[in-house]
């Protein structure tokens, strides 16, 4: 008579991991392509819907199913590059980006200071050249012309 309880442990339902690796990869890819390629959110976000468009209508057919998976890989692959290309290109219109020329310039700025600038070293075992940090509320912007 077998005892109650020392019996085969019951087989859990594992969620299958491979499943989620294309996933991922379209993700990545999205956040590269929305980071190098400079097309418009608006371009993103259009061709996000339209990919969750033909997914929805795709699901319920069989015989398209890899037609639905690739719409849900495209959609996601589309909304990861919309989502990278806000965060690396678009500024509020009081940036101070938005008054300076597209390369790295140095700018001079009128304003006061709302944090006490701070010092710092370098603490690793690599040079890093020290720093000065602090908050600046400016008031004016010298553009490129001259003028504040």
């Amino acid at each position: 008579m077998p005892q109650v309880g020392f019996d085969e442990p019951p087989q859990r339902r594992r969620t299958p991991r491979e499943r989620l690796v294309p996933v991922a990869v379209m993700m990545v890819l999205g956040i590269i392509a929305g980071r190098y390629v400079h097309l418009p959110i608006g371009l993103w976000l259009t061709l996000g819907v339209i990919a969750i468009v033909v997914s929805m209508i795709t699901f319920w057919r069989e015989e398209l199913y890899l037609l639905m998976i690739c719409g849900v890989l495209s959609a996601i692959f589309f909304i990861s590059s919309a989502w990278c290309s806000l965060v690396y290109y678009y500024v509020p219109g009081n940036h101070i980006v938005s008054f300076t020329s597209t390369g790295g310039v140095l700018c001079t700025l009128r304003g006061r200071l709302i944090t006490l600038p701070r010092y710092q070293r370098s603490r690793t075992i690599y040079y890093i050249p020290a720093k000065t940090f602090f908050l600046l509320h400016p008031d004016a912007i010298k553009r490129t012309d001259g003028k504040w």
